[in-house]
């Protein structure tokens, strides 16, 4: 809902209840304890992405339709107006999605026996085997 290419695109995304919902549930989330932020952000700022107000409603603002964007730039241009939800946009959408972690953990998962370690084991062999790559665990002297 907050990549413009998306919203932009097909506006019809505001009226799926699941998604607004979501973003609700996103902004509380996100703006924890603070419900001034959460009333700005869902009931002001919102409306005007929404609706195309400001900049938003701008000639140039509608490139972000093209596939060769970066919607953090977009958010950093456009959402002057919205700072609230700029800021959640630009946190969310420089998120990036990964399975090297889990690729790493799997990877630690091959020196373990099949049988005879219990749960709490594999667990702190994990986390050793992370952190001491990241200088972390104390290694064992000999």
């Amino acid at each position: 809902m907050l990549n413009p290419h998306y919203s932009y695109v097909d506006e019809s995304i505001f009226d799926d209840g699941n998604i607004t919902t979501s973003f609700m549930d996103c902004v509380e989330t996100f703006y924890s304890g603070d419900d001034d932020k959460q009333d700005q952000v869902v009931n002001y700022e919102f409306q005007k992405f929404q609706k195309r107000e400001g900049a938003f409603g701008k000639k140039l603002a509608r490139t972000c339709q093209n596939f060769d964007y970066n919607p953090v730039a977009w958010w950093r241009m456009y959402g002057v107006d919205t700072p609230n939800l700029q800021k959640m946009a630009m946190r969310i959408l420089s998120l990036t999605s990964s399975s090297s972690g889990c690729e790493r953990n799997w990877s630690t998962f091959e020196y373990i026996p099949r049988e005879g370690i219990d749960l709490q084991q594999i667990v702190s062999i994990n986390w050793c085997t992370y952190n001491s790559t990241q200088g972390c665990c104390p290694r064992r002297r000999r």
